[in-house]
């Protein structure tokens, strides 16, 4: 039911679900597995900051265009 309603709804981003909980991947980067969290990633897969303000994420994009 959830991979129907993320399709309805369009979702531009990625969406990982853990399912089970023996490697308690949530508690590894301090959320709990209730309502999950948002995390920028860079283009080569590490994670750069969780939980990201609108700012920081413009600043981050902005940053990383000049580069190029």
């Amino acid at each position: 039911q959830w991979i129907e309603a993320m399709d309805k709804d369009g979702y531009p981003w990625l969406n990982l679900v853990a399912m089970e909980t023996d490697h308690q991947i949530w508690s590894s980067y301090g959320m709990s597995n209730s309502a999950g969290g948002t995390f920028l990633i860079d283009e080569n897969g590490i994670i750069v900051k969780i939980n990201p303000s609108p700012d920081y994420i413009e600043k981050f994009i902005l940053s990383h265009m000049e580069e190029q």
